[in-house]
């Protein structure tokens, strides 16, 4: 663990105390902090396990300095859960007990690991695994029938990216979002396929970050407008902009471009799933101001040809069958 993430550690017992929540059960950290790979664009992701019956929050604020992400519930998971769908909690690897008197998170944490690495918990968390993306592909086949070929495009690319998921876990037994770009290279036609079909647009980085960040800022002020009570909410947070260009700074300046516009427009994606209450981005679409349509347009919110949705699932497929012969 580097020197960053001891100091976040140390931030994170502070903030702990600062919350004076009755009776704490334990605190978790998780993110490039709960690998210990935590750099100076990092912020700290802090879970915080409280007593049976206290109301589940999110927040994001600054503390010393520091940007905190933090995520207060009442539900310790249990090795139960966890085996129940180990690929919803399978980021609960890359965490780091912070406060733990009685050894319950440590306890479900080292049985979490037992599991996981085990054959029946490789193959119950690959069965998961599939279900999001065989979701994901029917979103997208669903859409064609549709012949809403944008939607079709969101679930085509989203199929993708939970293989890449799958692959990046099961063949490299890596986690975090930021190498899955990079580690998804490797697979090189799969790779090159990929962005033949969704290309990434290096043109909007010509002139440096700033104008592929404004686009994901004014996407979230134009949720903002229209969500008003979740303005201040955690994922409308004007702090998310700093985080993103946090992000965007770090893979801009390790010449990272392609992983950047993948990430952003990742973000972009994710909002839009939060917020679109069910409909398609067409219907979503027909609100949006016209600049803003066509830049999320350039970020990829466009249609695609049917021959190419069935490409990108093919591609999904074979990352798919690639996790499951390393299991």
């Amino acid at each position: 663990m580097n020197q960053r993430s001891e100091q976040f550690i140390r931030l994170a017992k502070l903030v702990v105390e600062e919350l004076e929540l009755p009776n704490v059960r334990a605190a978790s950290v998780g993110g490039s902090v709960g690998r210990g790979d935590a750099d100076s664009f990092s912020d700290l992701d802090l879970t915080v396990y409280a007593a049976n019956g206290c109301e589940s929050y999110d927040q994001i604020y600054v503390f010393q300095g520091e940007i905190i992400q933090l995520f207060v519930t009442d539900q310790l998971p249990t090795v139960q859960q966890i085996r129940d769908d180990p690929w919803q909690h399978r980021f609960i690897l890359e965490t780091v007990p912070v406060y733990d008197p009685k050894h319950e998170f440590t306890d479900t944490l080292n049985e979490a690991k037992t599991f996981y690495f085990s054959d029946s918990g490789k193959e119950r968390t690959a069965a998961k695994a599939i279900e999001i993306v065989n979701d994901r592909k029917k979103w997208a086949i669903d859409s064609l029938k549709r012949q809403k070929n944008v939607s079709a495009r969101l679930g085509a690319a989203s199929a993708w990216a939970d293989a890449a998921f799958m692959h990046l876990w099961f063949v490299h037994n890596k986690l975090s979002t930021g190498v899955l770009i990079p580690v998804t290279q490797l697979e090189t036609r799969n790779y090159e396929e990929y962005i033949r079909i969704l290309p990434f647009s290096s043109h909007l980085l010509e002139g440096g970050i700033g104008s592929v960040l404004r686009i994901v800022e004014r996407y979230r002020q134009f949720l903002r407008e229209g969500h008003p009570s979740e303005a201040q909410g955690f994922s409308l947070s004007s702090l998310q902009d700093l985080l993103t260009l946090r992000k965007a700074q770090r893979l801009y300046q390790s010449k990272q471009l392609n992983n950047l516009l993948w990430q952003l427009s990742g973000e972009l994606l994710m909002l839009f799933l939060e917020f679109a209450n069910g409909i398609s981005f067409e219907e979503h679409a027909k609100a949006l101001p016209p600049k803003l349509h066509h830049d999320l347009t350039q970020m990829g919110f466009a249609a695609l040809e049917e021959e190419q949705v069935f490409t990108l699932l093919q591609l999904s497929d074979d990352l798919v069958s690639k996790s499951f012969q390393a299991i």
